[in-house]
């Protein structure tokens, strides 16, 4: 005997009838929602207990598939089962677009009118919207319309932004760019601007140039007119020069009387006119003439003084070089910069007195022309007319000698050598060698019979009885 109870769930506050058949007694009709299997079989549920042997088809779950899932839940995929909990209702697989929830029978709607799909965040803090309807983007979890500036292209299937960030789809509105077109081009731009970059593609004034348009053509340009470079297009002022007309002409170069003539040449910056009262010199007037020349005048092209110097204290072409620290006054000749007065201390010598007196000098004083000591020398072991010879012959007795010719003034220190120096060995044969200091001559006698002379160097005639002679005469003896 078969018995048909309605069965009512009540879930989460939401009164849910299940459908079909609940069966008490065996031999049961199993449930229209029983899945029937791969081969379609005609057996799909136990017939003593009703419960389904291959699952519920989509949208149904329980044992015996009698709990109909809510219509928002997403169906599962073909390698998927079941689509809810029958049990808490909890959706399996997610909700459809536009609910959330675990039994997905909360609107995105109710929350954000213009989220499409959402999640719940965690402990009821709201929702997290996913996708945003057409025109809108995400942005931390929240739909924002894509921006004013955004370029509208009606026809396009394309949105007006990119939904993830808010791209401008179609680029932007006039006067705008920038990645959702929130910059302002700049104001001097002459039509628009890159879209990414903010470049001008030209400028409105013929004064202003740069990427941007923002920078005024430098002065100068003629007519203060320029291309968006920054070069001047028709040339420069009267008192510019250069590649782009950077650079003034030099205040020092010399002004026509009409303006309208060039102050310097426009491409080397060469003054045209020469140089201000001809206190200045090279070809752009930038050297100063020397203070050394009279009346502040040179040559334009050499900076040579032209009317010669303002003092005998500096000399040079140019009167701009100080006299030697040592001339007498600090004068000295304009052309060759020798003292003319002298020295200004004896301790000096030559043309500039600019070299000391030789150290051996007495007193360090010395003839300023030639350099020769004046004095005499510091001390007798040196000599020579600078007393700068090292020092006095070695046979000299005490080592003296005189101090301009050098030669012994005391004799020598040995007997065995004479001369006016004492470096003339005595004759070899001299009796022990000695010989007088001036003449050289043998003062003992010679040291054998067999040679005669005053200085024992000749032989005895060979005539002579065992060839010895008298060493005066030279007569055999």
């Amino acid at each position: 005997m078969l018995e048909t109870l309605p069965t009512m769930i009540q879930i989460l506050g939401i009164t849910i009838f299940l459908l079909g058949n609940t069966i008490r007694a065996a031999n049961i009709t199993c449930s229209s929602f029983c899945e029937r299997g791969a081969s379609n079989r005609t057996e799909t549920c136990n017939t003593n207990t009703g419960e389904c042997i291959y699952g519920c088809i989509v949208g149904f779950a329980g044992p015996n598939c009698s709990y109909e899932c809510p219509d928002t839940c997403i169906y599962p995929a073909e390698n998927e089962t079941g689509t809810c909990n029958h049990i808490s209702g909890e959706c399996l697989h997610g909700c459809k677009d536009g609910f959330y929830g675990s039994n997905c029978t909360q609107r995105c709607y109710d929350i954000d009118p213009i989220c499409e799909r959402c999640i719940e965040k965690n402990e009821n803090d709201g929702i997290e919207c996913k996708k945003c309807n057409r025109n809108f983007y995400m942005s931390a979890g929240k739909c924002l319309s894509c921006n004013y500036w955004c370029l509208v292209v009606p026809t396009s299937a394309e949105p007006i932004c990119r939904p993830e960030d808010g791209y401008c789809n179609h680029g932007c509105r006039t006067g705008r760019y920038g990645f959702m077109c929130g910059e302002r081009c700049s104001s001097t731009c002459k039509d628009e601007c890159n879209r990414e970059t903010g470049t001008c593609s030209g400028c409105k004034y013929p004064n202003y140039c740069g990427s941007t348009c923002e920078i005024q053509c430098q002065d100068g340009c003629l007519e203060q007119q320029c291309n968006q470079t920054c070069q001047c297009v028709n040339g420069c002022t009267v008192t510019y020069w250069g590649e782009n007309c950077y650079s003034p002409c030099n205040t020092n170069c010399m002004k026509p009387s009409d303006y309208s003539r060039r102050v310097c040449n426009e491409i080397n910056g060469t003054c045209v006119y020469g140089c201000n009262g001809n206190r200045y010199w090279g070809s752009k007037c930038t050297e100063a003439c020397s203070y050394g020349c009279i009346n502040g005048t040179c040559d334009q092209d050499s900076g040579i003084c032209t009317g010669g110097c303002t003092t005998t204290t500096v000399y040079g072409q140019r009167c701009d070089k100080p006299c030697p620290s040592g001339c007498l006054n600090g004068t000295c000749n304009q052309e060759s910069g020798n003292c003319t007065e002298g020295c200004t201390t004896s301790t000096v010598h030559g043309q500039r007195c600019d070299e000391p007196c030789p150290s051996g000098c007495l007193n360090g004083t010395c003839d300023q022309e030639s350099g020769n000591c004046t004095e005499g020398c510091i001390t007798t072991a040196v000599y020579g007319q600078r007393c700068d010879k090292y020092a006095c012959p070695s046979g000299c007795n005490n080592g003296l000698c005189d101090q301009e010719s050098g030669n012994c003034t005391e004799g020598c220190t040995a007997a065995t050598v004479y001369g006016q120096r004492c470096d003339e060995p005595c004759p070899s044969g001299c009796l022990n060698g000695t010989c007088d200091q001036e003449s050289g001559n043998c003062t003992e006698g010679c040291t054998t019979s067999i040679v005669y002379g005053q200085r024992c160097d000749e032989p005895c005639p060979s005539g002579c009885l065992n060839g010895t002679c008298d060493q005066e005469s030279g007569n055999c003896t």
